[in-house]
C-alpha cells in the first residue's frame, strides 16, 4: 500500500530552500487545509509525509534535521544539523535547535531558546525565554525553564544516567535532584 503524500515542495527564491504546500487536509492541533503553504525545508527528507507533523509560517528545517510523527515547527523557528523533532513536540517562536538535539513527546521549545549539542528535551518539559542548553543535557517530565543557560553535564555529572537502563522511579529521582540543584542556584529568596 502506497501512502498518499500530504505535501509537495514548491521552489522559492530562498537559496536551496523549498516551501511546503499541503496536498490534503490533516492535523488535530494545527489544522492544515489542502493548498495551505507551510514553512521551508531543504529537502523532502526534512519533513515526514506520515502522520500530522508540519512546518508552518516562516519556520525552516535544513541539513539532516527531521520532523516526524505529530511534531510541529512554526513561527520563525529554525531546526538544522542532525536535530530531530518528533512525538507531539512543538518548536516555535525564534527558537533554534541544532547539533544532534532531540525534542520529543509533548515538549515545547519556544521564545528565543537555543538547544544544541546532544541535548534532549522530552516529557512535558517547556524551555523558553532566552534559555540555552548545550552538551548532553536531558530536560524531562514537567520541567519549565526560562531564561537560563545551563550545561547540566557540568553541574550534575554525578546524576547522569542512561534512559534505557533506569525505570520510571529512577527518572523521577534524577529530575528531583536536578530541580533541587536548579532551585538552589537560581531561585532567589525574597
Amino acid at each position: 500500500m502506497i501512502n498518499e503524500q500530504k505535501y509537495e515542495l514548491i521552489r522559492t527564491n530562498r537559496k536551496s530552500l523549498f516551501r511546503v504546500k499541503a496536498l490534503k487536509d490533516f492535523g488535530d492541533f494545527m489544522k492544515v487545509k489542502k493548498g495551505d503553504l507551510g514553512g521551508y525545508v531543504e529537502s523532502k527528507f526534512n519533513l515526514s509525509q506520515e502522520n500530522d507533523c508540519w512546518v508552518a509560517e516562516n519556520a525552516t528545517i535544513t541539513e539532516n534535521a527531521t520532523i516526524k510523527d505529530n511534531a510541529l515547527v512554526f513561527e520563525n523557528a529554525r531546526v538544522s544539523g542532525k536535530a530531530h523533532i518528533f512525538g507531539n513536540a512543538q518548536v516555535f517562536g525564534n527558537s533554534r535547535i541544532f547539533g544532534q538535539s532531540r525534542i520529543s513527546m509533548k515538549a515545547c521549545v519556544f521564545g528565543n531558546a537555543l538547544i544544541h549539542g546532544n541535548s534532549w528535551v522530552h516529557g512535558n518539559a517547556n524551555i523558553y525565554g532566552n534559555s540555552e542548553f548545550s552538551g548532553n543535557e536531558q530536560v524531562a517530565n514537567n520541567a519549565h525553564i526560562s531564561n537560563k543557560t545551563l550545561n547540566i553535564d557540568d553541574e550534575f555529572e554525578e546524576y547522569k544516567f542512561f534512559m534505557n537502563v533506569l525505570n520510571h522511579q529512577g527518572i523521577e529521582k534524577y529530575m528531583e535532584l536536578v530541580n533541587e540543584k536548579l532551585e538552589k542556584k537560581y531561585v532567589k529568596n525574597t
